[in-house]
């Protein structure tokens, strides 16, 4: 009811529904817990307010990613372990864009599996807008003695758009073309 005549707006993330509705109806937490429609009614009833917008995981990562490139805070280290889960492809550019910024202040390591962002990052390098001393893309493979890390160069002049999905798939999966 508070919510409903509050002037600003409020966000709440996907995941957080989620987790309402997995507690709110569990008998073990609650000795009278809400059928699963009473709980769906309460969310129903909650996203139908006027101010009221649900943040999916992907704008969460994005906000996350921006809020450390604005930090005065800044760590030296970043790290990001797949920055394209949720976020929708036609971000991916925005993603990369925002690590490089971040990569102005301090040293970014990303993991991927991602032929995109990969793409993204090699784009922005060929177009002089990342210098490529600073950028190492490697590839990380397991083996019988452990994994193995291969560096590999994405502006020579034989490199294609193949060699980062080859460089993106373990020897032991089938590729599909």
């Amino acid at each position: 009811k508070q919510r409903a005549s509050d002037p600003d707006l409020f966000c709440i993330a996907w995941s957080t529904l989620m987790v309402f509705l997995r507690i709110a109806t569990h008998p073990r937490i609650f000795a009278q817990p809400l059928s699963p429609d009473d709980a769906l009614g309460n969310v129903a009833s909650l996203l139908s307010l006027p101010r009221v917008r649900v943040l999916s995981e992907g704008t969460l990562r994005v906000l996350a990613l921006c809020a450390l490139v604005a930090s005065p805070f800044a760590s030296r280290l970043l790290t990001f372990e797949e920055p394209e889960n949720g976020v929708h492809p036609r971000r991916i550019e925005l993603i990369t864009r925002l690590l490089a910024k971040a990569a102005q202040r301090r040293q970014v390591i990303v993991t991927t599996h991602s032929p995109l962002v990969v793409g993204s990052i090699v784009s922005m390098m060929r177009r002089g807008e990342l210098a490529p001393d600073v950028v190492r893309l490697v590839q990380c493979a397991g083996s019988a003695d452990g994994t193995q890390v291969h560096r590999f160069d994405p502006l020579g002049d034989m490199f294609t758009d193949v060699q980062v999905r080859q460089a993106l798939i373990a020897d032991d999966e089938a590729v599909v073309q």
